[in-house]
């Protein structure tokens, strides 16, 4: 028996989500057959070597690379030609459709941008790839986390089914702004476990933070979620408790 990735599938499902709602286009990176696809693969291939730069031993080294175009920095340049030329690709195909209706029926963000005025192709493809960028990983790992977290305390799994039981087959935006314990179970899960566990910030000018501390241009502020969720300064000695 072969057991499946859950996390991957959770990935894939969140991939064809925040492609349908950012460009109208389903990539179908979920069905049954579970496809390599190469957007996909040059998508990942592109997030995780930029993410090598910031964790290599020797940082300027990938600057060398670049410059040689050789090893990692070769692909990510040919993964960011793919990405870009298929999303660029798409931005063109949703102007010639919106060129040739008279009234808006896609609601996805590119063409709500298209609509507004927004003409730099440029511009609007670094919008939706940042769209993607933005709302795919984390999206898939705050559900990875919620999934194990509800898997390991039944009485909160029976509560969510109550609840989403108690809605119709096809749920509205209504009933779902209504399905309080379910969003208090995701909002408690992403507090232990959040999809974001680390970030920092490079101060564009100097400034001073709601405490009082300055922060000179240039300067890195580092922050840890995870460690701030856990606080039982913050969360009292039950903070551990789901």
């Amino acid at each position: 028996m072969i057991l499946p990735d859950f996390q991957d599938i959770l990935q894939r499902f969140t991939f064809d989500n925040i492609c349908i709602i950012t460009f109208g286009f389903d990539p179908e990176y979920l069905i049954p057959s579970l496809p390599e696809i190469a957007f996909v693969k040059a998508f990942d291939d592109s997030t995780r070597i930029s993410g090598d730069r910031i964790n290599a031993d020797v940082p300027f080294l990938w600057k060398v690379k670049k410059f040689l175009n050789i090893g990692p920095e070769r692909r990510l340049k040919e993964a960011v030609a793919e990405v870009r030329g298929l999303a660029t690709k798409i931005v063109r195909e949703k102007k010639k459709e919106l060129k040739e209706k008279e009234t808006l029926e896609s609601v996805d963000i590119l063409s709500r941008f298209l609509s507004s005025g927004h003409s730099d192709e440029s511009f609007v493809v670094d919008i939706v790839i940042s769209f993607i960028l933005a709302g795919r990983d984390t999206t898939s790992a705050a559900l990875t986390w919620f999934f194990l977290l509800i898997s390991k305390h039944s009485h909160v799994e029976n509560e969510i089914l109550k609840e989403i039981t108690r809605k119709s087959m096809i749920v509205s935006n209504d009933e779902v702004k209504n399905m309080v314990y379910t969003h208090a179970s995701l909002c408690e899960s992403m507090r232990m476990d959040p999809p974001v566990s680390v970030d920092a910030k490079e101060a564009a000018y100097d400034d001073v933070l709601p405490d009082g501390t300055l922060v000179k241009k240039g300067w890195i502020v580092a922050y840890h979620v995870y460690v701030m969720g856990r606080s039982e300064k913050i969360w009292g000695s039950d903070w551990a408790e789901f």
